[in-house]
């Protein structure tokens, strides 16, 4: 509605109106400080004023308030406001914006005259000064800009940004959540308003779904993560920061998006007496930060967050994605840079440390990574590491000598045993596993009486300092027999559904958990295992669904259609939906609430089942073995293993023809292994039965009928010897 009013009043108006906007697109950033949407300030100045008009027609925001600026002083502005919109490098709107906001409006011809433009924000309060100092009290008008621009001027991140930040700069973070806390830093999940990051990282971002949200209280904002260094710890963020920028062509790996520094000035706490008065002095703080790609969960998350998978692709699929790890570990282990060549160590492999990115498993946290130049193609590729995870840790990494690359192999073992456990067992199983390392390792300390003990020299403890409490995967020098064991168990516990996990298993037993170093397989030849595993596996899986009736397949597909919308139904709800109240089954003191515990039971969020959302439209699709490939990064190669290549080919056509799905299972397995997977149980001395000795028509059972058929088989053979 248009309003009638004086010049005077509609000039008042427009500063008042303008305060107004200041007000509602000011935001506060995590740290306390304001800041001020300036993109859409600015757009609102250049927007046409339909409520007040100049003279006898409508003009911009803009008009209006350089007039308001003026009114008192001159009869007409000395500027024109497109020299104040000027939309290339002279563009001084921002500046307007701040002299308006301290009342110093009169100023823009002066300050633009002076090349005190947008381009320059901030501008250094020295260089305010010298440009100012015609003016008569330029000096005071220099510090009161200085210290108002900051509001106007927050950082924006860049795409490889490498950003120095002093104490008045702000960071316009507007929510911060912390991750976790190692060793060297900690890491925090950050959310930047879209204003402030620029188009080329935007271009980045926007290719993840779920790197940008809509906020209800601040819009549309992207996610990061944030690893910070404090004082100290610099040393560490050097290093991985030349980690990430030596892998930066290494798609398996988490991206490095930027890094800056930044200072700031923190009250110091105040000495005796000088609580409630005298001067409070300030602290100087120092950070380096590096702004990385955020995944919403790293795969011990996934253990505990999803389901495992249940139908045979879903499995496959699964597999298959992280088995994208090993082919990041290989492009560290080898790759070139600027036409050097080099080798790696990344030291610190976990589930931590495998992050979930755009439906992809990315590796991160390269801070404990290693590399050498590759000057001798002959030489052994050997380094000494410091730091890493200990759980994950091979046994020879604490040892103070050089190790080789295959310390990633025996972590990467680790993570695909907990994964296996995961699939076959779900998160109680993870659990559980921990639970049994802990408890034989505790057995283990108990007869302990020595420093030089190679378990304690692994973990780095003394004999008076051994911790109670212990997890890993090894006693020293080799793997835990109860590892072993658990490994046997889960081959008994595999669905029948599941074409590829015991032979993860198996690969694990015979090619990655050994003892020595030299033995365990190399990361090119374990991508190249892998990868065979897979095409194996699919075409086991493809065969199987071929031998089963129509009928069967249609009520198979029916059931997986029905499960994926029962999931997407339940996801939807669990957005929409407020958390509901905790119920309390279980209190201190008073007997089981049956009711409360039935309450609980049916507020539990349904868990999504792992790569069910990533299958086809059609659940039993399948995508043709001679298409699954791995994306092998440029790197450098070495023919010197090629005569191994011979000895794992893959099935040909021809040869498969005829075979049963147990014979194909079979071969698989021997032509990976050559001798039948381990099976001691190191604490008993049960022999689990292997499933490669289970008659073919244990195919057509399902998981009850089989096992009641082996249980029947076992009792008549008798105990074991």
């Amino acid at each position: 509605m248009e309003r009638v009013m004086s010049r005077r009043a509609a000039f008042d108006q427009a500063l008042a109106d303008f305060a107004t906007k200041v007000a509602e697109y000011s935001m506060k950033a995590v740290d306390g400080r304001s800041y001020v949407l300036v993109e859409k300030l600015q757009k609102w100045m250049r927007d046409t004023n339909r409520t007040t008009k100049l003279g006898n027609k409508y003009v911009t925001n803009m008009d209006l308030l350089l007039h308001a600026a003026y009114h008192e002083r001159r009869h007409f502005p000395p500027i024109e406001p497109s020299r104040i919109l000027d939309p290339g490098r002279n563009c001084c709107v921002i500046v307007f914006c701040i002299l308006l906001d301290l009342e110093l409006g009169h100023l823009i011809d002066e300050f633009s005259k002076k090349t005190i433009i947008d381009a320059r924000l901030p501008e250094d309060l020295s260089s305010l000064k010298r440009k100012l100092s015609p003016l008569q009290t330029g000096d005071e008008v220099a510090e009161r800009f200085n210290e108002r621009q900051w509001r106007f001027c927050p950082a924006i991140f860049g795409l490889y940004m490498e950003a120095e930040y002093f104490e008045n700069r702000i960071i316009p973070i507007c929510r911060k959540t912390h991750l976790n806390k190692g060793g060297t830093a900690r890491v925090w999940r950050i959310c930047m308003q879209s204003e402030f990051v620029d188009k080329t990282l935007k271009n980045i971002l926007d290719e993840d779904s779920s790197a940008k949200y809509e906020d209800r209280d601040f819009g549309t904002c992207y996610i990061f993560a944030l690893k910070t260094f404090e004082e100290g710890r610099f040393r560490y963020y050097e290093n991985e920061k030349t980690a990430f920028d030596g892998l930066r062509s290494n798609r398996g790996v988490i991206r490095r998006l930027g890094c800056y520094s930044h200072r700031n000035l923190l009250p110091s706490a105040p000495s005796n007496g000088q609580a409630n008065g005298g001067s409070s002095s300030m602290t100087v703080k120092d950070t380096k930060n590096l702004l990385l790609e955020y995944g919403t969960y790293d795969l011990r998350l996934i253990f505990g967050h999803q389901l495992p998978p249940v139908f045979p692709m879903e499995i496959l699929d699964f597999w298959k994605a992280l088995f994208e790890v090993a082919d990041a570990v290989y492009g560290i282990h080898e790759f070139e840079t600027g036409g050097t060549d080099f080798y790696g160590w990344h030291a610190d492999i976990k589930p931590e440390n495998i992050i979930f990115v755009r439906g992809k498993y990315k590796l991160a946290d390269p801070g404990f990574a290693r590399f050498k130049k590759a000057q001798d193609k002959g030489a052994a590729k050997q380094i000494r590491i410091h730091g890493g995870t200990d759980t994950y840790g091979a046994p020879e990494v604490r040892s103070q000598e050089d190790v080789t690359q295959t310390i990633d192999t025996w972590s990467l073992g680790c993570v695909f045993s907990l994964a296996a456990t995961w699939v076959i067992l779900g998160y109680a199983g993870v659990i559980q596993f921990q639970r049994v390392r802990e408890k034989a390792l505790y057995a283990l300390l108990a007869t302990i009486y020595t420093d030089d003990h190679p378990l304690l020299v692994s973990q780095g403890v003394k004999n008076e300092a051994k911790p109670t409490k212990l997890d890993c995967f090894h006693n020293g020098t080799e793997v835990l027999s109860e590892v072993a064991s658990w490994h046997a168990f889960l081959r008994n516990s595999v669905r029948k559904t599941d074409p590829i996990t015991e032979e993860v298993l198996n690969l694990i037993d015979n090619k990655m958990l050994l003892r020595d170093p030299s033995q365990r397989i190399e990361s090119r030849l374990l991508c190249e295992e892998l990868r065979r595993i897979v095409t194996l596996a699919r075409k086991v899986f493809q065969d199987t669904i071929a031998a089963e009736p129509a009928d069967t397949q249609d009520r198979l597909k029916q059931i997986e259609g029905l499960l994926l919308e029962i999931e997407n139904e339940s996801a939807k709800k669990v957005i929409e939906a407020d958390p509901p109240e905790p119920t309390r089954a279980f209190t201190r003191g008073l007997s089981m609430d049956r009711d409360a515990l039935k309450v609980q039971m049916e507020q539990a969020a349904l868990k999504q089942t792992s790569h069910r959302f990533e299958t086809t439209a059609v659940p039993r699709a399948t995508t043709p073995a001679s298409e699954v490939v791995f994306n092998k990064p440029k790197i450098v190669t070495s023919d010197t293993m090629g005569v191994k290549e011979v000895i794992h080919r893959p099935e040909t056509a021809s040869e498969s023809i005829g075979m049963s799905t147990a014979e194909k299972r079979k071969s698989l397995r021997q032509s990976t292994f050559g001798t039948p997977p381990r099976t001691n149980t190191g604490a008993t001395n049960q022999t689990y039965p292997k499933a490669h000795e289970e008659p073919p028509t244990h195919a057509c059972q399902n998981v009850i009928q089989a096992r009641e058929r082996m249980d029947l088989e076992r009792k008549r053979k008798g105990p074991p010897p």
